[in-house]
This record gives structure tokens, C-alpha cells and sequence, in this order.
């Protein structure tokens, strides 16, 4: 691959650090990832730039698909890769949930920009064609999500499936250099909730005020007002008002929270063996 500082001399460009854009200047890190990805099937690539790992991707024989939303980046990329990739100059956030299905979109790329990398998170995992997300984010961002307790974001990722592989990257692997590291995290879908709407909005409540405990969460929070199956709630947030009592959403990991959530909506007797 060329030097994204001779990419961008030539186009007359320069990486804009409000947009997140650090380019690759070396794809040692990615050798690897491309065993979750199922050949047969096409690469959805987020914000791919320079297009260092699109470049990796098809010497691997893959079908890339890449979402560029800087025109400059998805005229270079059309130009660089001609008909060997197929470019959308279209922001990912978006993008409707019909051109996933559209596409047949179940494995998913991105160095993510650091500004909007919940969002994207967030997005990806609530399409529930895709199966393997591999996410590039910086390092602290990524030890965040590799936490049993304490983060919603986290807590969200698991809910929705795991964190199966994470590797660190250096800083220096980039250009211009960023100031913190970087990192690796491959996430596999695993249906852990059924109703994941329903447990989404009661992970929000809980988070609300996640210093305070269970109870007075469950009963004050703005989450539950405009949400009528939460009134459903009720009846078992008050039997288990001693047990909700001395929880707090802080101290609790993923299967504690899938616990608490299973009893509240009734999914599992509020008595062990009851």
C-alpha cells in the first residue's frame, strides 16, 4: 500500500482531525481478521478513506462493499479500485435498515471515527441481518466495552452478542499519528434477550441514575413514562423492592441486569424455583 502522506499530497488534501481521519499506513494489524468474514459472502466496509483495508480485504478475495461519506475519499476509492469495489457515497448513520437486507449484509468493517463510534455501534448491532462486526476504536473506548460492569455501552454490546477477540494497536500504525492507541474488537451476534426493544429501554432506566439503587431507578426514571408496557412492571418492581433495593446498575454485570430484567417482565419467576 502507498503512504497516506503521498496519497494526500497528491490529491492536495490533508486528514481532517475534527473528522477523526487517521489513515492506516501499514495493514500488519488486520492480518487475521478476515477468518470471522465468510468469503461467500460481501464486506460491508465503514468510512474506508484511503481504502487500506478495502485494499486488504480484495487481495483476500473478498466483495467489498465500502460506505464513504466524503465524496473526495469515494471518487479516489471508484478511481483507485475500479470495478473491483463497489463505493456508496452515502453517510452510514443513514442508511435505511432496508439496504442491509438489500444487500445481503451480514458482516461488517470499520475504523470507526472516534467522535460518533456509539452511534455506530449502536447502529450495526440494531441491524439484525449482521453477524460479525469488526470494529476498529481507540484503545480506552475498546477496554470500556471489554468491562464486565459499570459501562452501559458495554452492557449493550453483550446483550447483543460477544466480544470474541480483541487485539491493541499502535498509535504509530497511523497517519498523522493520533495521541491515544488504538484497538481491535471482533463482536459476534449471540441472542442473549428476546425482547430486546423492552430491554433496551429498561438498560437506559437503569443507567439513568446509575449511582442510585434499583428501586428508586425503576419507580423515578423518565425512561419508563411513555412506554405502556412498563406499567406492566409494577406489580414486580414492588415485591421485589428489597432485593431492587440494594442493586445499583454501576455494580451489576450483563447476566445480573438479564436477571433483574427476566424477573421485572415475569420471563423468570421472581422466587428461585417458584
Amino acid at each position: 500500500m502507498i503512504h497516506p502522506s503521498k496519497v494526500l499530497a497528491s490529491l492536495d488534501a490533508r486528514a481532517l482531525k475534527s473528522l477523526g481521519q487517521n489513515f492506516l499506513v501499514s495493514q500488519s494489524s488486520l492480518v487475521g481478521l478476515e477468518k470471522y468474514f465468510d468469503i461467500q459472502k460481501p464486506v460491508l466496509e465503514i468510512g474506508p478513506g484511503l481504502g487500506a483495508i478495502t485494499e486488504y480485504l480484495i487481495n483476500k478475495n473478498f466483495r467489498v462493499i465500502a460506505v464513504e461519506k466524503d465524496t473526495k475519499w469515494a471518487t479516489y476509492l471508484k478511481e483507485l479500485f475500479k470495478d473491483s469495489l463497489s463505493v456508496m457515497n452515502n453517510d452510514f448513520l443513514e442508511l435505511p435498515s432496508a439496504f442491509f437486507k438489500d444487500h445481503k449484509i451480514t458482516q461488517i468493517m470499520g475504523n470507526l471515527p472516534f467522535y460518533i463510534t456509539s452511534d455506530i455501534i449502536v447502529k450495526v448491532l440494531g441491524e439484525p441481518n449482521v453477524d460479525i462486526f469488526v470494529m476498529g476504536i481507540q484503545k480506552e473506548v475498546g477496554e470500556r466495552l471489554l468491562q464486565e460492569r459499570g459501562n452501559s455501552l458495554a452492557l449493550f454490546v453483550k446483550a447483543h452478542g460477544d466480544i470474541v477477540e480483541h487485539r491493541a494497536v499502535s498509535k504509530n500504525n497511523f497517519f498523522p499519528v493520533p495521541e491515544v492507541n488504538a484497538m481491535w474488537l471482533i463482536w459476534k451476534r449471540n441472542k442473549k434477550i428476546e425482547n430486546m426493544p423492552m430491554f433496551e429501554i429498561f438498560l437506559r432506566g437503569v443507567f439513568w441514575g446509575k449511582r442510585k439503587n434499583l428501586y428508586s431507578v425503576l419507580t423515578k426514571n423518565p425512561f419508563f413514562r411513555d412506554v405502556g408496557e412498563t406499567r406492566k412492571w409494577d406489580k414486580n418492581i414492588m415485591q421485589m423492592q428489597a432485593d431492587l433495593s440494594r442493586l445499583r446498575g454501576d455494580q451489576l454485570s450483563f447476566e445480573e441486569i438479564k436477571d433483574v430484567f427476566m424477573r421485572l417482565t415475569g420471563e423468570k419467576p421472581l422466587v428461585e424455583g417458584a
